[in-house]
């Protein structure tokens, strides 16, 4: 599979599967990044790189490629069927529960109220202005924060968003961790933080501070 992680063909565990997610995620973010000039042609990078993956990856290798593309918020609804018959057809427990996380997160995704926030930009960007009115002193976010805003779980949130901070971990409790990391949106000067657990293959995202 080009460009993406070589999977041992051994049984894995949940731990593993997390960590073959987590590795195709950043591989994933970084070469969109690189071959992109804009927002909108970093999510096409993406789209492009996950389609060439499951075309090429075996029955596991195109698990882990559903689960990432599901993290990044793609529609890849299309490869459902296949990647079910390879998560139930000898790929393990594992493998199994996975698929059913990203199954899980494409139909939060793209159920009823994805169709209802998919009503043009324009209403959008309208929205967040009302949201943002003089009483809150707070600025509107860019269309691509909003989208995250009500999408929280994509795992790049989107291509105008960089790194602010270094990576810091907070305790949850017991032995449970939370790695998070600040961004700023360069379009908008949303900072949001990104959140990330070793129990969890997907991230999650919150608005720290909206731009003013």
């Amino acid at each position: 599979m080009p460009g993406a992680q070589r999977i041992a063909q051994t049984t894995p565990d949940a731990g593993d599967l997390r960590r073959e997610v987590r590795a195709l995620t950043r591989r994933a973010h970084r070469m969109a990044l690189a071959q992109a000039c804009a927002t909108e042609a970093y999510e096409d990078r993406l789209a492009a790189l996950f389609d060439a993956w499951m075309a090429t990856g075996d029955g596991r290798q195109r698990v882990v490629c559903f689960a990432t593309a599901a993290q990044f918020g793609l529609d890849v609804r299309r490869y459902a069927e296949s990647c079910r018959q390879a998560a139930t057809c000898g790929g393990g427990e594992a493998v199994r529960m996975l698929y059913l996380a990203a199954a899980r997160r494409l139909r939060s995704r793209w159920g009823e109220a994805a169709r209802r926030l998919d009503i043009g930009d324009a209403t959008v960007a309208a929205a967040a202005r009302v949201r943002a009115m003089p009483a809150t002193a707070e600025g509107p976010l860019c269309t691509h924060c909003e989208r995250l805003r009500h999408d929280s779980r994509r795992a790049g949130g989107h291509g105008a968003l960089r790194p602010a901070g270094d990576l810091q971990w907070r305790s949850l409790g017991g032995s449970a961790m939370c790695e998070t990391r600040a961004h700023q949106c360069m379009l908008c000067r949303t900072d949001w933080m990104r959140h990330r657990t070793g129990a969890d293959p997907f991230v999650g995202w919150t608005i720290s501070r909206r731009p003013r």
